[in-house]
């Protein structure tokens, strides 16, 4: 089982690689689709949202507890109204 998931792991990567290399190409239609705004949404959403995850583990696993409201806060502006409010 565990070979199953170092070959899996490995054509991921070469995977990512092989997208990125035909990215980079100068044909028009890896032009067309790397330039796309979409591509570009999507592209910033995946890196922000990598970046506050580690970021948050690590600022968790340095002050423990006291990260709990940075996470609070967001939840309660989102999920309170809409329980709070009567229908």
């Amino acid at each position: 089982m565990t070979v199953f998931w170092v070959l899996l792991a490995i054509f991921y990567v070469l995977g990512l690689f092989w997208i990125a290399i035909w990215g980079d190409k100068e044909s028009t239609t890896a032009k067309k689709l790397t330039r796309h705004p979409l591509v570009y949404s999507l592209s910033l959403a995946i890196y922000c949202t990598a970046w506050t995850f580690y970021g948050s583990i690590g600022e968790a696993s340095r002050s423990g507890w006291s990260y709990l409201p940075i996470l609070l806060g967001p939840f309660s502006y989102t999920y309170l109204p809409s329980l709070c409010s009567e229908k």
